[in-house]
C-alpha cells in the first residue's frame, strides 16, 4: 500500500451519516447550475454569430455559378 493509506487510522475517523454525505455531495454540486446556464448562454451567442456564416464549399459553388452566368452574359452581350 502507499503511504497515504498506511497513515489512515480507520478507528479515529469520524463516522459520516448518509445525510451528512448527501449534504457534502450537494455542496460539491452547488453552483454548477449557474455555470451550465452561463455555458448555454455562450453557446447560444456563438450559434447566433455562426448563423450568418457561409460554409466555404457553399461559397465556392456560388462563386462558380456567378462566373458561369457572367460568362453567358458576356457572350450574349457581345453578340448584340
Amino acid at each position: 500500500m502507499n503511504d497515504y493509506n498506511e497513515n489512515i487510522n480507520i478507528n479515529s475517523m469520524a463516522k459520516i451519516t448518509i445525510d451528512k454525505l448527501a449534504e457534502m455531495v450537494q455542496k460539491g454540486f452547488a453552483g454548477q447550475d449557474k455555470k451550465f446556464d452561463d455555458l448555454k448562454k455562450d453557446l447560444t451567442f456563438i450559434k447566433g454569430q455562426l448563423a450568418d456564416v457561409v460554409h466555404q464549399s457553399e461559397f465556392d459553388k456560388l462563386e462558380g455559378r456567378v462566373e458561369y452566368l457572367e460568362n453567358i452574359l458576356k457572350t450574349s452581350a457581345s453578340k448584340k
